[in-house]
Formats: C-alpha cells, sequence, structure tokens
C-alpha cells in the first residue's frame, strides 16, 4: 500500500494582515505564483478558492482580535498534478 504522505512544492507563502483589502493582494499574488510557475491554467479557479477562504478568514477569525493575521500557502502536490491553497488564521477557535 503506498504512504499517505503528499510531496509538496511551495509556491509561495504569505501573511495578510485581517483587512478586506487583502483579498486583492492575494488574487494578485496566487494568479502571479502560477503564472510564474507555467501553471496559469490552474489560476481562475486557485484565485476564487483563495479569495474565499482568506475573506471567509477576515470575516470570521477577526472578530476577537482586530490584530488577527491569516497565511495563505500555495502548493504544488500529488506528483505536480494538482495545486492546494491553504489559508490559516490566528483564532485559537476550531471553525464552526
Amino acid at each position: 500500500m503506498p504512504g499517505t504522505a503528499v510531496e509538496a512544492d511551495i509556491m509561495i507563502s504569505f501573511v495578510l494582515f485581517s483587512d478586506p483589502g487583502q483579498v486583492g493582494i492575494t488574487r494578485c499574488l496566487v494568479r502571479t505564483a502560477l503564472e510564474y510557475r507555467g501553471l496559469g491554467h490552474y489560476a481562475s479557479e486557485a484565485e476564487i478558492i483563495a479569495c474565499e477562504l482568506v475573506t471567509n478568514a477576515i470575516q470570521h477569525a477577526s472578530d476577537d482580535d482586530p490584530d488577527a493575521k491569516i497565511g495563505v500557502t500555495l502548493m504544488h502536490v500529488w506528483d505536480k498534478e494538482a495545486v492546494s491553497v491553504v489559508v490559516t488564521d490566528s483564532s485559537p477557535h476550531p471553525p464552526v
């Protein structure tokens, strides 16, 4: 049985302030990272996913902390067949 570990190639990782203006920055960074790596065909979908997740994190994670930070990591995974968008926030509360 093959292992469950996933080989990941991090293309870009950045931290945002919890501010709605950061969504546009997310869009630009995700598109640029994918185009730079020759993966522009994933850009539209990855932008939408990243922006939705960042928007949710801004809306829900910053309720308790106006200084909340949001992390975004874009990875090339599964033997280079897929792109993964990971968004984290600094809230101590789990997602609901």
